[in-house]
């Protein structure tokens, strides 16, 4: 066009632009937006301006987006719908909720379209008060009833907010459902646990002569996972091949993959995975997670070393998984490449996980003083990298070192929860620290985690048989809500060790009377008292 001396205006570069969003042709969008600044009565342009914003936001290039946004003196409501639209597609809920309450303050009325980005943004950011009252806006204005998209999306809040009932009481009220707002009820029971619930739904949809699309398989096949349904789960997987959905969208594949995991069958996920065309990252950490799963540790590593020879880049995931089974098998060699490369991305500052499995894989490994370093250098010692590093003391028996950290932990203001009580009631135990012990105790019951997490009251149980105090062994067993057979063998065990030769007798009986019957364990007890 250029190269015929015909000169470009406003709706050429508009619509440029936009094919440079659909294509994810970023640079040339670039490109394009140069050229048009350089001409100063189009960079002032509206509608070029408002297409700019949609091509960055969409990209994922939001901090160009805003300055864009923020450079138009009167945007209209396109422009506040692409950058609600850019932040709501990448996650960012609360800023969405932000331009969304700016927008009213300046007096722009929302749209459909903005709607239903602010309720993605409700769903994301659970919410719930500011969800009900765009629910309320969008009833008074008529624009529930007749319009899919809204209808879907009201479900969808509901239904990530964990309302279930609600979200099932707006879809009952719909005069019409659509494929729309039918996958967003089965995602919301299926995202929540409830499988049955969801494949009931898929069902009633078909019923209703309703064919399900993409992301209704991947419910339905989730769904089919959580219940162990791989029956269902085997007639969605062939109708999904018949149709071609399974060569197109890894989205599937990934969800077939889980569901043959979930199901217990292994050896049917790998052949999945041999024979998916469209892989992503996703797809190769949900077949390491599956073998860090079923403790086939040296299996993940090697597909592990198999995705990177395949061109695939690991991320977050991929590492935690990683981490996990060679702090298992201790491939110290193993973890030492991983920190190198880690260290080249910069993942272990930017992804707190990654590195507070780096700190605990080290330690799992014997290498404590490169654990020691990791930990140290982290931007964000929160409670899970302590609990990490001192777990990593407490594997190599320096409990007392352990001990001394959690004093440091107090003293940073980080505050313990449940593991990491779970971790030094055991370092208690170890070094016979019966008055700490005690104290930790009434932090726990402080903190209301008895009742809340039963492993704690069971870490309690065997820190104070450990230091030989029996009569709280038994006060802290006799406040259990139900008795369980190995702790009664745990306190058995003790009294036999600190030679109260008539005390195994007696709880055995106690055992009997609620119904737990002795097993090798509580009869070796007795036999040694």
């Amino acid at each position: 066009m250029q190269a015929d001396h015909f000169t470009p205006n406003d709706h050429t570069y508009v619509a440029l632009l936009k094919a440079c969003t659909d294509l994810k042709a970023i640079s040339a969008g670039a490109r394009i937006h140069a050229e048009i600044s350089a001409k100063s009565y189009l960079a002032c342009n509206l509608h070029i301006n408002s297409t700019l914003v949609h091509m960055y936001a969409t990209s994922g290039l939001l901090v160009k987006a805003r300055e864009i946004f923020d450079s138009i003196p009167d945007p209209s409501i396109v422009s506040w719908n692409a950058l609600v639209a850019g932040y709501v597609r990448h996650g960012y809920g609360s800023q969405a909720l932000h331009c969304f309450i700016q927008m009213h303050e300046a007096g722009i009325a929302p749209n459909e379209i903005t709607y239903v980005c602010v309720l993605k943004a409700c769903g994301i950011t659970k919410a719930l008060e500011m969800g009900r009252n765009v629910h309320a806006e969008v009833s008074r204005k008529n624009l529930v009833m007749n319009n899919s998209i809204i209808q879907g999306a009201l479900v969808d809040m509901y239904a990530k907010c964990g309302l279930l009932k609600i979200a099932q009481g707006v879809f009952d009220k719909l005069p019409t459902r659509c494929l729309i707002t039918w996958t967003a009820l089965i995602s919301g029971y299926a995202n929540h646990g409830y499988g049955i619930e969801a494949l009931d739904c898929c069902e009633e949809m078909r019923i209703e002569g309703i064919s399900p699309n993409s992301v209704t398989f991947a419910c339905s096949l989730k769904a089919c996972g959580i219940v162990g349904a791989k029956g269902k789960g085997s007639e969605i997987h062939v109708e999904v091949s018949q149709n071609g959905l399974l060569w197109l969208n890894p989205v599937i594949g990934n969800a077939l993959l889980s569901m043959y995991i979930n199901c217990e069958m292994l050896s049917r996920a790998e052949e999945v995975f041999k024979e998916l065309t469209s892989r992503d990252v996703v797809t190769w950490n949900i077949l390491i997670a599956g073998y860090t799963k079923y403790e086939l540790h040296e299996e993940a590593l090697d597909l592990f070393n198999q995705m990177i020879q395949d061109g695939y880049r690991p991320d977050a995931v991929t590492y935690i998984f990683i981490l996990k089974c060679c702090g298992i098998v201790r491939a110290g060699d193993v973890v030492i490449e991983i920190h190198i490369e880690l260290a080249r991305q910069g993942l272990l500052e930017k992804e707190p996980e990654v590195n507070n499995a780096m700190v605990h894989t080290y330690a799992k490994c014997g290498c404590l003083r490169a654990s020691q370093e990791v930990f140290y250098r982290s931007q964000t010692q929160d409670v899970v990298a302590w609990t990490a590093y001192i777990l990593g003391f407490i594997e190599h028996n320096h409990a007392s070192e352990a001990l001394r950290c959690y004093t440091q932990m107090q003293l940073e203001g980080v505050y313990p929860n449940a593991i990491t009580y779970i971790c030094l009631l055991k370092a208690c135990g170890m070094t016979k620290s019966k008055c700490k012990g005690q104290l930790l105790h009434a932090q726990i019951v402080n903190n209301k985690l008895l009742a809340a997490d039963p492993s704690v009251s069971d870490a309690l149980i065997h820190m104070y048989a450990d230091c030989g105090s029996l009569s709280k062994v038994k006060e802290v067993l006799d406040r259990r809500s139900a008795p369980v057979e190995s702790l009664w063998d745990s306190m058995l065990d003790a009294y036999a060790n600190h030679r109260h030769c008539e005390k195994p007798f007696i709880f055995r009986d106690i055992m009997t009377s609620n119904e737990l019957f002795p097993d090798t364990v509580t009869c070796l007890s007795c036999m040694r008292a």
